[in-house]
Formats: C-alpha cells, structure tokens, sequence
C-alpha cells in the first residue's frame, strides 16, 4: 500500500514537472507573440487633440506630409492613449498589418517628431 503511495507521487512529480515546462513554453511564446504585434505599431506625439477628429484623416495628413503613403487596408486600428502627464494631448497608436512598413513609417514619423518644434507648426499642417 505504501509502495502503491510513492509510486504515484513519483508519477505526480514527474507529471508536474511535465507541466511546468509546457507552461513555460506557452508564456514564451505568449510572450514573444506579444513583442511582435508591438513591432507593429507606430506612436505619434504631439498632434493636438479635437473634439470631431478623425484619426484616419490626421494618419493620412501625416503621411501626406512626409511623403510615405500608408495604404487604409494596412492600418489595424488607430487610437489615442494616455501620456504619463494627462496636461499633454494623447498621443496616437496607428497598428499596421505589415511590420516593415512600419519600420520605413517610423523613421520618417521620427524625422517629422525632429523638424516640427511646436504643436502650433503640427496643427498648421495637419489640420489645415
């Protein structure tokens, strides 16, 4: 009975020790998949904020602006999101189906955040 006792408690760590390493294999790659669909996205700061914008229309402004055409069917989804300091406009999440665009997308949305020095410049040329 004894020996019935500790052979299913050596069946039981060796089924634990089974499912601990599945379970890490799942979190890292939950983890990895999460650090993929953020390469994804780019941020924009430093668009003012109104009260009937659409994000589409300022993403294409944008991209208007600095000449790198973002096709509608690659964006996922825009939002705006919380900064650290809530006194500043929220900044913008634009996701893009096809991460290389979004790296060629960023360097020239990082040369435009560079030349643009004040929100009064951004407004001029996104909202006019």
């Amino acid at each position: 009975m004894i020996e019935e006792e500790i052979v299913s408690l050596k069946k039981s760590k060796e089924d634990i020790a089974a499912l601990q390493q599945c379970t890490g294999k799942l979190e890292t790659f939950y983890l990895e998949g999460d650090q993929r669909s953020h390469m994804n996205n780019i941020e924009i700061k430093r668009v003012p904020t109104t009260s009937s914008e659409n994000l589409f229309n300022v993403v294409t402004k944008i991209d208007q602006i600095i000449g790198c055409p973002m096709p509608r069917e690659q964006i996922n989804y825009i939002a705006r999101i919380p900064s650290h300091n809530g006194k500043q406009d929220k900044n913008i999440i634009c996701s893009i189906l096809n991460c290389y665009l979004t790296t060629f997308v960023t360097v020239f949305v990082n040369i435009l955040t560079l030349i643009i020095k004040t929100n009064q410049v951004l407004t001029t040329l996104v909202y006019s």
